[in-house]
């Protein structure tokens, strides 16, 4: 049995001016998930908060117009309700990622569209298929590694005799599982 909540930021989907800020935060949605899938047979569960709330930092903006609906409306608390929430021994999400703040909870989704499929791929076909690779429909959110590898075969027409779950993988620098 275990409760993590990684505190994460919603900067992880790009931030000019904090570059490293992001990528760090970014980082954390593929350790909170792989944990998340590690701990399942253990009880533990593994999530992801991307808050967005007074602090420290948000004292050194400006004064602004901004900045005071920011103070009005960003209360910790607000941020708080969700962490204890996740940290409770009855809940069951999971590998879950969420944004946090003032008063709204909503889910981080990672997943893909359907995308375009040419086995005969090229940059100029590339090119002409932008807007259909863009296009959002279809959009299948992905709990782990293993449902993205399967809705990727299925696009592909490949139905694998045995369970992809039973597939395991080893670090080549370590030679171990």
């Amino acid at each position: 049995f275990g409760r993590v909540v990684f505190v994460g930021s919603t900067a992880m989907y790009g931030m000019s001016d904090a570059v490293y800020y992001a990528a760090i935060k970014a980082s954390y949605l593929g350790l909170a998930r792989s944990l998340a899938e590690a701990g399942r047979d253990h009880g533990i569960k593994v999530n992801l908060i991307g808050p967005s709330a007074v602090s420290r930092l948000a004292d050194t903006m400006d004064d602004s117009e901004f900045k005071r609906w920011f103070f009005e409306t960003m209360k910790p608390e607000l941020v708080t309700a969700l962490v204890v929430w996740l940290a409770h021994q009855g809940t069951e999400a999971s590998g879950e990622s969420f944004a946090v703040a003032g008063g709204r909870v909503a889910p981080i989704l990672i997943g893909e569209a359907s995308g375009l499929i040419d086995p005969h791929l090229t940059p100029e076909r590339i090119a002409m298929a932008m807007s259909a690779i863009e296009d959002h429909s279809g959009f299948e959110p992905f709990a782990d590694y293993v449902s993205s590898a399967a809705r990727l075969m299925e696009l592909l027409g490949y139905s694998p005799s045995e369970a992809l779950s039973t597939l395991s993988f080893q670090d080549p620098d370590l030679g171990k599982p």
